[in-house]
This record gives C-alpha cells, structure tokens and sequence, in this order.
C-alpha cells in the first residue's frame, strides 16, 4: 500500500509540474509583437507611454464554500 501512495504521488506531482511549465511559458501569456509601433496598436495603446502591458499580472484566488 505505501509503495502505491508513493507511486501515485510521483505520478500527481510529475503531472502537476508540466501543466505548471507549460502555463508559466512566457510565450503562453506575452503575445507576439511587430517590429513597428503600426503593427501592434491593436495590441498596446500607446497613448500612455509609460505603462507597460507586462506589469500587470492576473491573480485568481479561490476560497473554500
């Protein structure tokens, strides 16, 4: 029985750290950007030049019912 646990913890976790690397993939949440300002203002408004889209983050928080 404890070599089981032992197995499926194993299993839990290596399944847990590749959804992990796969989520936390900068490529995942930084969208693909032109090589001029013309071609990403549908992506960044650039009329505030002193923020940066990539100092926001989104946080999720979940409480128990």
């Amino acid at each position: 029985r404890e070599q089981h646990r032992r197995q499926l913890e194993q299993a839990v976790r290596d399944g847990l750290l590749k959804v992990l690397e796969a989520v936390n993939a900068p490529e995942v949440y930084t969208p693909s950007l032109g090589s001029s300002q013309a071609e990403t203002e549908h992506i960044i408004d650039f009329d505030l030049p002193d923020i940066s889209p990539y100092r926001f983050g989104i946080s999720f928080t979940v409480s128990a019912s």
